[in-house]
């Protein structure tokens, strides 16, 4: 399994760095995140994150923003409608990986199999807000993807709750990425495994002398 940071405050990219996990972002998250500050200037920021990935959304393949962004380290977002599938591909050919976003067909799956992108985000809690089953939709693309032959990968996004996360996981998939709210409640302490770490340390005090 692997997790990723949604969002790009200076509290999601000490988590991420503290726990080696990648960063994906939005126009939206950034505006929350960084207000007044421009694209540049939050990859600039992100660029100096200690963290293995960088998920940053472009409209355009615009240079003087691309000369910022190293391709081993950061995958560019599109959404995934016809008019950036040409888009995509001139990504691909300039040597960045890529991730389509805002999926929730599988015609978007065979689409974005044919055009060779690494990654497409689904978006699990956004989905059963339209309507849809978002666990029978994970797994639906999920088994079309793994009867390709590429690699393209999964990432399930919108995430709202820990209940969320876990059906997404039990459905399958690998790569998730959450916000630091609800990653910080992944990390919680469970009031039955404090009960059973108090009586252990208990019962350990009585086997060792010095036990503080």
């Amino acid at each position: 399994m692997k997790l990723y940071i949604d969002g790009c405050s200076e509290t999601a990219i000490k988590i991420a760095e503290d726990f080696n996990l990648g960063i994906t972002t939005n126009p939206t998250i950034i505006l929350r995140d960084r207000p007044g500050e421009t694209i540049e200037e939050v990859i600039e920021r992100l660029k100096l994150a200690k963290v293995p990935e960088i998920f940053v959304h472009l409209e355009t393949f615009d240079e003087s923003i691309l000369s910022l962004i190293d391709p081993n380290k950061f995958v560019i977002k599109l959404p995934w409608i016809r008019n950036k599938y040409d888009l995509a591909l001139t990504f691909k050919k300039a040597g960045f990986r890529v991730c389509a976003t805002a999926v929730y067909t599988p015609q978007q799956i065979v689409s974005a199999v044919l055009f060779g992108v690494n990654y497409v985000a689904f978006y699990f809690d956004r989905s059963s807000k339209k309507g849809f089953d978002p666990r029978e939709k994970l797994s639906c693309f999920i088994s079309m993807i793994n009867k390709t032959e590429g690699e393209l990968t999964v990432i399930v996004a919108s995430l709202k709750t820990i209940e969320q996360v876990i059906e997404a996981i039990n459905v399958g998939a690998t790569h998730l990425t959450v916000p630091v709210e609800l990653f910080e409640r992944l990390l919680q302490e469970d009031e039955m495994a404090l009960n059973d770490a108090f009586e252990f340390s208990r019962d350990f005090a009585k086997l060792v002398r010095n036990f503080p």
